[in-house]
């Protein structure tokens, strides 16, 4: 069991699926494998209709920089998806202009090495997110994706944020800047100053993509 202390104002469902995320990544970081014996509870058969996942999990993701009244208004037209256990969710160079939140569940992120083989490059866990350039540069998708367990998604499309960017361009720096540090987290660099220019540089060219993808 786990014992955690939160803000009287939360509601018990809401802080319980905030700690369990919390928890999971953790485990993650420990390197310890959960037991595919363990029981994850659909959260959304708690909140019903109350409480959209997306406002739990947005924070963890790109759109952290939006603010609660838009994204309330992604959570309206934002779509929810169940996908099994083994299910593709996503194809390696297909054109699709969305992107998709993890609310539940493991996703396994493959590409096909210099040897034909295919590796799995990382797992997604709830609060992660898969797909952000193809929503807002247009960009193929860049590897295969599958649901390690029975997963639950939330996806946004373009013409979900289109709305948001045109009211906020301001928005648009500030997702080109996270995209950026993405794109260049795992590169080694001599120098702090020429890690910052590279992110500069990135920041710029996705800045330019993003306008062009929308306006």
């Amino acid at each position: 069991s786990v014992e955690y202390e939160c803000q009287p104002a939360l509601k018990l469902s809401h802080s319980n699926s905030i700690v369990t995320r919390q928890v999971w990544r953790f485990l993650r970081a420990a390197g310890l494998s959960l037991s595919a014996s363990m029981v994850v509870e659909n959260s959304t058969k708690e909140l019903g209709s109350k409480r959209h996942p997306l406002l739990d999990i947005y924070g963890l993701s790109v759109l952290k920089v939006l603010d609660e009244n838009q994204i309330g208004q992604l959570a309206k037209c934002a779509k929810i998806h169940y996908v099994e256990l083994g299910e593709q969710l996503i194809k390696n160079g297909e054109e699709s202009h969305s992107m998709y939140l993890i609310s539940e569940g493991v996703l396994d992120v493959r590409i096909v090495n210099k040897d034909g083989l295919v590796d799995t490059v990382a797992s997604l866990w709830p609060g992660d997110c898969v797909g952000e350039m193809s929503l807002l540069t247009g960009a193929a998708r860049s590897a295969d994706v599958f649901a390690k367990t029975d997963a639950t998604v939330i996806e946004i499309s373009k013409e979900d944020i289109a709305p948001i960017l045109r009211e906020s361009p301001r928005l648009i720096n500030h997702l080109s800047e996270i995209l950026a540090q993405r794109t260049t987290a795992n590169m080694s660099f001599k120098h702090k100053d020429e890690e910052s220019d590279t992110i500069l540089a990135k920041k710029r060219t996705i800045t330019a993509k993003i306008m062009s993808f929308f306006f």
